[in-house]
């Protein structure tokens, strides 16, 4: 399920975001911004008192965007395994739904700073979790690597479900069961938990193609 925010902050939010996908973190113009928003001019010197920070505002926006949407449905469950599968079929869900947004996370999903809090802080504590539980097979010092292993496969299943290399659900299953696995969760388990229905939510304003 999608809601969509079609305000002037918001599309011009996401004009900012597909135009720093497609283009870097180089200087968006206000005349290229307003185009890509299907807004005026003025529209953006309303809403925005400079583009100088326009970047970081945008990576901070997606990185909170992220955390509202995924944190409390994860808090639903118990099971730090469940959540971990959940979060990462999320996110491949909306990398199907938004592929903008999927190519802004390829791009700079590890080396914003906003964005990479966002990985390690939604993921460390079920991880610490789950060897306390002894659900994960791995030693604590190991967690922030299991955070970029995590990570890195989910950046890599944007990637494959933009290019069309596979559904966004036969990347989701097979990203939620390696990952799983690598931690110690048994096979069936992990096929169990990468296999199963979850539902989805995202507030984001899509604009005309």
């Amino acid at each position: 399920m999608e809601v969509v925010d079609n305000s002037s902050l918001g599309r011009i939010y996401q004009a900012a975001m597909q135009l720093f996908a497609e283009k870097g973190t180089q200087t968006i113009s206000v005349s290229e911004l307003a185009g890509r928003a299907g807004v005026a001019r003025g529209t953006i010197y309303n809403n925005m008192t400079s583009l100088d920070n326009l970047f970081e505002d945008v990576a901070s926006r997606l990185a909170n965007q992220l955390a509202e949407a995924i944190v409390p449905l994860i808090e639903t469950y118990d099971d730090p395994a469940e959540r971990i599968a959940y979060g990462m079929k999320y996110a491949l869900k909306h990398a199907h739904d938004d592929p903008s947004w999927a190519l802004f996370l390829i791009r700079f999903g590890i080396s914003n700073s906003s964005l990479r809090g966002f990985w390690e802080g939604s993921m460390a504590e079920d991880l610490g979790k789950g060897v306390e539980q002894e659900r994960f097979k791995i030693a604590r010092d190991q967690i922030p690597t299991i955070i970029a292993m995590v990570t890195c496969s989910v950046l890599g299943g944007f990637h494959l479900v933009r290019e069309g290399f596979q559904t966004w659900k036969n990347v989701a299953e097979n990203v939620v069961e390696l990952n799983l696995r690598a931690l110690g969760v048994p096979l069936d388990t992990a096929k169990a938990l990468a296999e199963k229905e979850y539902p989805f939510f995202f507030e984001y304003t899509k604009l005309p193609q």
